[in-house]
């Protein structure tokens, strides 16, 4: 998963920084006090969780790097359960597979927590401007009320055109790792019928034919048990979204 995610950020890599020169223009940052309040009052949950988050990492991983070397005098044991071509039970060997291991767990464990708190950083920051803009509403009034009206309907297009990437990606992240798991899954059924059964004694068959029926429904992520996530379900998204922004500039337009 980690190389994957790697994969998609490297690819997007000219998207994400577009999308970061955008979020720093000037028309998304606080323009009062009473903005920056609420800014700093959605800032402090995700604070919270991202501290909560690199804390368990991290006292999770100096147990699991540091304990085989527990068991070192009597067995050489690594962090993960991995094949090698070669006998590592001697050294150097040894040591350099357990680097590699080390090095690679690391990799991985940065990587997809960068990628879980770039995507909730960008959440974050969109709401944040869906907070500003609520605000603006409310402090409607006075004779340029039709005027500053206008300017809230502009600024709400500006937030769907400049965190329209944005979406995009976090539901293309999501949907597209919870297509592969409905995909494995299916695999699971032609998996049981593949496996030397004939001959085998009636219990044995019987819980093959029982894994078989159970996993006939593959698994699906739902929202709320309603919206699927899929690949599926992001191209809807992504046609909804533009059919819904063509109404909606045109509408400014007239």
């Amino acid at each position: 998963m980690g190389s994957v995610e790697t994969y998609f950020l490297f690819k997007y890599r000219t998207e994400i920084s577009t999308l970061i020169t955008q979020l720093s223009q000037e028309r998304f940052q606080p323009k009062n006090s009473k903005q920056i309040e609420i800014a700093e009052e959605a800032i402090k949950p995700y604070t919270i969780i991202r501290i909560l988050l690199q804390t368990i990492i991290f006292f999770s991983g100096i147990f699991l790097y540091i304990s085989p070397l527990a068991t070192l005098k009597t067995e050489k044991s690594f962090p993960y359960n991995c094949w090698y071509p070669f006998n590592v039970s001697k050294s150097p060997l040894y040591e350099l597979a357990y680097i590699q291991q080390v090095l690679g767990g690391l990799y991985i464990t940065i990587t997809k927590l960068s990628t879980i708190l770039f995507l909730g950083g960008i959440q974050l920051y969109l709401g944040v401007q869906c907070d500003f803009l609520c605000h603006k509403i409310e402090s409607l009034g006075g004779p340029y009320f039709g005027r500053n009206l206008k300017k809230c309907i502009l600024y709400h297009e500006s937030i769907l055109n400049g965190f329209q990437l944005a979406i995009m990606l976090f539901l293309f992240y999501y949907s597209w790792f919870a297509t592969e798991v409905t995909k494995k899954s299916e695999n699971i059924a032609f998996a049981a019928y593949s496996c030397d059964w004939m001959g085998k004694s009636k219990e044995f068959q019987k819980d093959i034919m029982y894994l078989i029926q159970i996993s006939q429904k593959p698994i699906k992520f739902h929202i709320h048990g309603l919206i699927g996530v899929s690949s599926e379900t992001f191209l809807k998204v992504l046609k909804s979204s533009f059919s819904y922004y063509t109404v909606l500039k045109n509408v400014m337009q007239d």
